[in-house]
């Protein structure tokens, strides 16, 4: 497969609408996030007015991957964290990231875009490989 398997994908897509996304940085509007399970594969993508959800085959997934590539998103593996604590006090804004951010167990209230999300994971990924790194030593 062309994509790192992972329990778990985001992609980083453009959008158009509504109008107020093109305020964000172009080709980081929107987000949706692929979850593995046993043999079969979640594809959960949150949209202003509804959350889709869909259950794809392998073959699925690597058609919507492909899709989304050809269209020039950005698909980046992630590993699911455990839940994070419950808030006490904040007023969470219901949109595509803080969905993901939930589904992964992320609690960093800094990461509000799609592309604030993007480098908050690969900064994850680095730390990780990092972090190996010294073990090692």
């Amino acid at each position: 497969m062309w994509v790192e398997p992972a329990p778990a994908w985001v992609a980083f897509v453009d959008a158009a609408t509504p109008a107020w996304l093109r305020l964000l940085r172009p080709g980081m509007r929107h987000c949706l996030i692929f979850l593995a399970g046993d043999g079969f594969y979640l594809c959960i993508d949150p949209l202003l007015n509804l959350t889709r959800v869909e259950v794809l085959s392998k073959p699925q997934l690597d058609w919507q991957f492909r899709l989304l590539l050809a269209g020039g998103a950005v698909i980046v593996p992630v590993d699911r964290l455990p839940a994070c604590p419950p808030r006490r006090l904040g007023l969470p804004l219901h949109s595509c990231v803080e969905v993901v951010k939930r589904l992964l167990g992320i609690d960093d209230r800094r990461v509000v875009t799609p592309y604030n999300l993007l480098r908050h994971l690969m900064e994850q990924k680095m730390k990780k490989y990092l972090d190996l790194g010294d073990n090692s030593v």
